[in-house]
């Protein structure tokens, strides 16, 4: 198959589409954010010998695969009430699953760039300028690229978060306000590190002024019991029920639930610990066109699952509608995510 470029895609879709970001955004930016080095950062923090077992089996760096795929291995443990003689060194399925989802956000943290000012305001304008092409940006992002982006570009920003300071609160951290929603949004579907929830309400801590490191930053944090709200669990049924118990969290998945017009989706695998996400979209009959993208080779082994994910979204649309209101069937299209170029200057582009 021959993707489209992504230049097609904005020409092709009405104005303003919608845009969920995955981590292929962030790797874009910096290759800090690949799985290997959270993986390399979690084995030098005491990831342990049977965990690590686990990812060589499984040949990957997948944190989200390798949680459901302990979550499932306890499951069965306890169906046949298994009793392993554990010797003084080893750690159970259940400690390795915990210190792998504690790792994740700490491990994210700790490679992640120092400080906004480690991208050049170049770079930053011309993600600025990638995100501005879009009506709502849904990100499955944990770190703080997007929110540099939105707070360090030097044109005003299109889209707003929904955090506002309160009045009320003096010298408070921003409370999420759902009523002030602005016409383009920003949501972080699983969370970020500078999200917390304390005392009912989802906050936003403000570290644009800060000049520690995010690991700095993310440390004071969890000392000042503002951990980071961050949906590391392995299953996306295990997602969702940690999604429910949160308003801001609801709140963004149900605003995927009911946007209208295209979605492109960018740097995202749609994968089986996101079946929510591919649940969304395809119980949204107001998208009528999605547009995934995949990067280098389309005939990967990596694009073909993708490809897989996003076809089951089109057949889950289908069998839903079950031959009724033609007009809500999916339209599926694949682009070359590595022409969009989102941290590229346009000066500078190839």
């Amino acid at each position: 198959m021959t993707p489209m470029t992504y230049q097609q895609v904005i020409e092709e879709c009405e104005p303003l589409p919608h845009l969920l970001l995955g981590n292929g955004f962030s790797i874009a930016c910096d290759p800090v954010f690949r799985y290997q080095s959270l993986y390399n950062e979690a084995v030098a923090r005491g990831l342990s010998e049977q965990a690590r077992k686990v990812f060589e089996y499984r040949q990957t760096t997948n944190f989200e695969a390798i949680m459901r795929l302990l979550d499932e291995a306890e499951r069965i443990v306890e169906i046949y009430d298994y009793q392993p003689r554990l010797g003084d060194k080893q750690t159970t399925i259940r400690d390795d699953c915990d210190f792998v989802k504690d790792a994740l956000v700490k491990t994210i943290a700790a490679t992640h760039l120092r400080t906004s000012s480690a991208i050049e305001s170049e770079r930053i304008d011309a993600a600025a300028g990638f995100l501005r092409d879009y009506d709502n940006v849904f990100t499955t992002n944990y770190d703080l690229l997007l929110e540099w982006v939105l707070r360090n570009s030097r044109t005003p920003p299109l889209h707003d978060d929904s955090f506002r300071v309160s009045d009320a609160e003096d010298g408070a951290d921003a409370l999420f306000m759902p009523h002030l929603e602005p016409r383009h949004a920003v949501f972080y579907l699983h969370g970020a590190l500078h999200l917390y929830f304390q005392r009912y309400d989802t906050r936003k801590q403000d570290w644009s002024k800060e000049d520690q490191s995010v690991d700095a930053l993310v440390g004071r944090s969890v000392r000042d019991n503002k951990y980071p709200l961050c949906v590391t669990e392995g299953s996306s049924s295990q997602k969702v029920r940690r999604i429910r118990r949160n308003v801001y969290l609801s709140h963004g998945l149900t605003k995927l639930r009911n946007i209208r017009k295209p979605l492109v989706v960018f740097g995202h695998r749609l994968s089986d610990e996101d079946k929510h996400i591919r649940q969304a979209i395809a119980e949204n009959s107001g998208i009528k066109l999605l547009y995934v993208g995949l990067h280098n080779d389309p005939e990967s082994k990596r694009n073909q699952m993708i490809r897989e994910a996003a076809n089951r979204i089109k057949d889950m649309r289908e069998e839903r509608l079950g031959g009724r209101n033609p007009d809500g069937l999916l339209t599926l299209k694949f682009f070359s995510s590595q022409t969009a170029k989102p941290w590229t200057p346009k000066t500078v582009e190839e």
